[in-house]
């Protein structure tokens, strides 16, 4: 039999080994099992579901557990920073840390839209400082002294606190980006819950 139908049939060997309590074969019977392919859940026998059954899946489950263990412990935190560096969260996701990799994308999501509303509400403000119009300044008017309007310095004032702003955000952006990029030095691999052991 091909490869697939032949591990269902492994898988219900194992699962009639394991309802004998057999368990000392069941482990070489799994991964054998596993090997041919990982990702078999059932046997072709048309049996009602037992504590057997679930024992099974529980013990391929295990192996499969192993397996990821095995490649999030090959990760290297220089690999994760410069996925970071590329995209926050990719490294997080490449060593295993999803909750982690969701925050720092949230995270720099937020970020972002904060530095680009900061950004066009600079633009908008530096235009309007710069068509500022000669007739707005009421040239005739002027005595000299404080009390003489002055529409473009006011409006100078506007675009540099919005450029301000928007630089604060830049750096609020820069600074989460960093984070995901140092992230890695202070965390390693995520560690899988192991609850199913193998005897």
């Amino acid at each position: 039999p091909k490869n697939r139908i032949r591990a269902e049939i492994f898988f219900d060997l194992a699962r009639i080994r394991l309802a004998q309590n057999d368990t000392a074969r069941v482990r070489h019977i799994l991964t054998y099992v596993f090997d041919i392919d990982s990702e078999v859940k059932r046997g072709v026998l048309d049996l009602p579901d037992d504590a057997a059954l679930f024992e099974t899946q529980k013990r391929l489950a295990y192996l499969r557990m192993q397996k990821r263990q095995m490649g999030l412990s090959a990760t290297t935190s220089l690999g994760a920073a410069g996925r970071s560096l590329v995209l926050p969260g990719w490294g997080q996701f490449y060593r295993g840390h999803r909750k982690r990799a969701y925050g720092f994308i949230g995270a720099t999501a937020a970020a972002t839209l904060f530095w680009f509303i900061a950004e066009q509400d600079y633009k908008h403000a530096y235009h309007a400082y710069r068509s500022t119009q000669i007739g707005e300044l009421n040239l005739e008017q002027r005595v000299g002294d404080g009390a003489d309007p002055l529409p473009y310095q006011q409006r100078y004032q506007i675009a540099q606190s919005k450029a301000s702003r928007a630089n604060v955000a830049l750096g609020i952006l820069a600074g989460v980006w960093l984070a995901g990029v140092f992230d890695h030095v202070l965390i390693g691999p995520a560690q899988l819950q192991v609850d199913f052991p193998i005897d």
